[in-house]
């Protein structure tokens, strides 16, 4: 796991505000691993000297870079929503319940990427749109059996 550099944290800047419209600043510390994970943390971490140390993970998981493009974490997803101004996709409840349970969902989206997903004012997390479906993106150990609303 290694600190990135000032232009690595741009270059991410760059992609957020591509995709999602994102521009606010992220204070945080940007951490990436061998697998191209992103983690956020305070910058306190910086004092340390991670070269003496195996670490895998550290922080809050943002996201993972996938040929030049991010997809976001829940968390990644819920943190940057706010401010995100393009490429969010609203469900209704019936898609809403699909998607906890981790199935994929038509949708009328006309762009093809990663898209914040959300439902009234939740943000459930992030997507890939294709070809007119909603790709799930959230792994099984976080993906809901039963949903009572």
């Amino acid at each position: 796991m290694k600190i990135l550099n000032s232009r690595d944290k741009k270059h991410i800047m760059q992609l957020l505000k591509e995709q999602f419209g994102f521009s606010a600043d992220l204070d945080y510390v940007f951490l990436m691993n061998t697998n191209n994970r992103i983690y956020l943390a305070n910058r306190s971490i910086e004092k340390i000297d991670m070269q003496k140390m195996r670490i895998d993970t550290l922080g809050l998981y943002f996201g993972e870079l996938y040929n030049n493009a991010l997809r976001l974490s829940i968390e990644g997803a819920q943190l940057i929503a706010k401010h995100a101004e393009k490429n969010i996709v609203p469900l209704n409840k019936e898609q809403m319940l699909e998607w906890v349970t981790g199935n994929d969902i038509s949708c009328t989206e006309q762009h093809d990427g990663f898209v914040i997903v959300t439902w009234e004012k939740d943000v459930l997390g992030c997507g890939k749109t294709k070809n007119g479906t909603l790709f799930n993106y959230v792994s099984k150990s976080r993906k809901l059996a039963v949903v009572n609303i």
